[in-house]
């Protein structure tokens, strides 16, 4: 991870935040030497399930030219190297300087944008020296192919690179625990922002209301971008009763609302690949997604959710209309039965293995 982050000053507290990707590496560790390399406001080093963390000094005038980095993995002698992210172009070129063309390099696509310009040219000169793209829908890789950005389609793989660090929770005890009440509950998590499109989801809830009173959509929110937007927005709707606002919960406790809630929103207009969709379906909450392509491989395109265009407020009112009627217990069956046998880190690492052996 080329970052630099200063005020991520606890290593502890670092690997919690990134514990979706601590998963599957822990997963590898069991068969695979596992190394992660960071730069955050600690230096030093630490074990912890299966993996050797190395956090090193860094800053943000070295970011560009990590000599010292790129030295310390080169006598690691790494037979791969995944890079967190697509903007690192002129730190790849520098990187298999060092560890040669043996070592197979790997960039992982974090709803990064296409390049144009003077970066355009550098990832280029990037793309003949990276192995492999990882993402969570091979169509996101459409965009950079069709610019040049990657010259070769076929490098490009479907893997997702990140599980859930807790599992369903009995249902009704979670609904005690959390005070979550009724049997048509919809979850929203995340940020609020224009990307997230929490308006269409407000506005559909709102039409859906007068069908299904007793419907109540609980948001769970660590920024607030919009919320004055929101609060306005509710209040124009008179729909209050109906809008929770809980806005922020410790991550930990999501298993317990994941677990009580029957339906799970993302209305993102783009993804790298969302966590917070995939924690929802271990949990066995029923997705309904925006019709983006990380979305849309996740729910295996409509077999273990449903979907609706991104932005269209009437389509995600006649989707919400159709759980109306749904056999919630087997489709929260059958989401948390694709989860287990797609994106459990146990799946997800024995697909890195055999892709990268």
């Amino acid at each position: 991870m080329y970052n630099y982050l200063p005020n991520e000053i606890s290593p502890e507290q670092w690997i919690s935040r990134i514990g979706a990707q601590v998963k599957v590496m822990q997963e590898l560790g069991k068969k695979w030497s596992v190394f992660f390399v960071g730069h955050i406001g600690y230096q030093g080093s630490l074990v912890s399930n299966n993996i050797q963390y190395f956090f090193l000094p860094g800053s943000h005038r070295t970011k560009y030219f990590p000599f010292r980095t790129h030295l310390f993995i080169k006598r690691l002698k790494p037979d791969v190297v995944i890079i967190f992210g697509m903007h690192s172009q002129i730190q790849i070129i520098q990187l298999q300087f060092f560890v040669g063309r043996d070592t197979k390099i790997i960039e992982q696509y974090e709803a990064d944008k296409p390049f144009s310009g003077i970066k355009l040219i550098l990832q280029q000169l990037a793309d003949r020296r990276i192995n492999y793209y990882f993402f969570s829908a091979k169509e996101d890789a459409r965009p950079w192919v069709n610019t040049g950005n990657i010259l070769n389609f076929n490098k490009c793989k479907e893997v997702y690179v990140g599980a859930p660090k807790f599992d369903i929770q009995n249902k009704e005890e979670s609904k005690h625990k959390i005070s979550m009440y009724g049997n048509s509950n919809y979850l929203w998590v995340g940020r609020l922002n224009d990307n997230k499109d929490p308006l269409t989801v407000l506005n559909a809830f709102a039409k859906y209301l007068k069908i299904n009173p007793f419907a109540r959509l609980h948001m769970i929110y660590h920024t607030a971008d919009m919320l004055p937007q929101i609060r306005e927005l509710v209040a124009t709707h008179a729909i209050s009763y109906a809008v929770l606002l809980h806005g922020f919960i410790q991550h930990d406790e999501l298993k317990y609302w994941y677990s009580a809630a029957e339906f799970f929103i993302s209305a993102s207009l783009r993804e790298g690949g969302s966590y917070a969709l995939i924690e929802a379906m271990a949990c066995g909450c029923i997705p309904i997604v925006s019709a983006i392509p990380s979305s849309l491989v996740a729910i295996q395109y409509g077999e273990v959710g449903l979907y609706f265009e991104p932005g269209n407020v009437n389509e995600l009112v006649k989707i919400l209309l159709v759980t109306n009627t749904m056999n919630k217990a087997l489709w929260s069956a059958r989401v948390r039965e694709h989860f287990s046998t797609h994106y459990s880190a146990a799946i997800i690492a024995r697909k890195l293995i055999d892709l990268l052996s």
